[in-house]
Order: structure tokens, then C-alpha cells, then sequence
């Protein structure tokens, strides 16, 4: 959702709803539901192969969260952005 606000917003300049959309995709969506659910897969022991292939999975789900968040930030932040990216 938060690309789709972006996409739509940049060209009409409208830098509010652009933020505003990349504010609450970190807080309310990644942060608040999708992390408090990784937690448990995290925890899980890795010696099962399904909990092995869960982990991986999860913490490539939470990689591509972090680099879309990352490219949406850039414009606004650019200096900020570049050293998380590094």
C-alpha cells in the first residue's frame, strides 16, 4: 500500500500523503503486526528443517520490507538512507 501511495503521490507532489504512508507502513504494519508475529518463528529452535526454512523465509520477507523502506526514505532522507543501506 505504501508503494502504491508513493507512486500516486510523487508526481502530484504531494509529500504528506507520501510520508504519511511510509510513516504508518513502518510503525502500524511492519513494526506493530508483522514483527510481533516473527517473533515466535525466531525463537523456535532451528534443529527441524521446517523451522530452519521458516526462519529463512521470514527473515527474507523482513529484508525486502527493509529495502523497499529504505528506497521509499531516500528521497527524504538521502544521507540517512544511504548509511542504513551500507
Amino acid at each position: 500500500h505504501a508503494v502504491t501511495v508513493a507512486a500516486e503521490a510523487w508526481p502530484k507532489y504531494d509529500f504528506h500523503s507520501v510520508t504519511t504512508a511510509i510513516h504508518q507502513f513502518f510503525l502500524y504494519d511492519l513494526c506493530d503486526y508483522y514483527l510481533e508475529l516473527s517473533k515466535p518463528v525466531f525463537n523456535a529452535s532451528s534443529d527441524l528443517p521446517q523451522n530452519a526454512t521458516a526462519k529463512r523465509r521470514v527473515a527474507n520477507i523482513l529484508y525486502t520490507c527493509m529495502e523497499t523502506g529504505l528506497r521509499l526514505f531516500s528521497p527524504f532522507m538521502p544521507f540517512v538512507s544511504e548509511e542504513l543501506w551500507q
